[in-house]
């Protein structure tokens, strides 16, 4: 399997396949700029912020108990929809019952995992529509952020700022941590 690319790896095993702009942008995740050496970069997209995964990061095994599978990073939806499932089995189908944007179980569990919005909510590319939507696991809700992968790398820009602040009191995304002292 040599010369395969994981991510591309990753998305098939859920039916899908990447645009070559996402895998260009995943090729530029390490030279981005971040807050400090133990964090990768944050994005801003359309006002709202989010941390793309890495190729390295797609692949990882998301942290889970022991009677839980093992998923990666990438299939993330299909974690949170096993343990739905579990939870519908013992509650007559109410946990699941408030999934909204007409995603189903199945639908859902075949997301593409991309990033998420810094406070652990996922980004994921529907495997239906192409377009990229966030999963609130807390309400189960699903929005969209963007019609495509290649729309949210295309309109994401680095952002510098700090987590508590405004979005417009951002610092310079023009120069890197390190270029910004004086």
């Amino acid at each position: 399997m040599e010369g395969t690319d994981i991510a591309q790896s990753l998305a098939a095993a859920v039916g899908q396949t990447l645009p070559t702009e996402y895998l260009a942008f995943l090729d530029g995740l390490s030279v981005r700029p971040t807050l400090g050496p133990s964090y990768g970069p944050i994005l801003n997209f359309a006002g709202r912020r989010w941390r793309p995964y890495s190729r390295t990061r797609l692949a990882e095994t998301v942290p889970h108990h022991r009677r839980e599978s093992a998923f990666p990073y990438a299939h993330e939806t299909a974690r949170y929809i096993e343990l739905l499932r579990v939870a519908d089995a013992q509650r007559d189908d109410q946990a699941s019952a408030i999934l909204d944007e007409g995603f189903s179980l199945d639908r859902l569990a075949r997301g593409f995992c991309v990033g998420d919005d810094g406070n652990g909510e996922l980004l994921f590319v529907d495997p239906e529509t192409g377009g990229v939507y966030a999963y609130y696991h807390d309400g189960m809700d699903v929005e969209r952020w963007a019609g495509s992968l290649t729309e949210l790398v295309a309109g994401s820009r680095d952002w510098l700022g700090d987590e508590d602040a405004e979005q417009g009191d951002a610092v310079d995304q023009s120069t890197r941590p390190d270029e910004q002292r004086s």
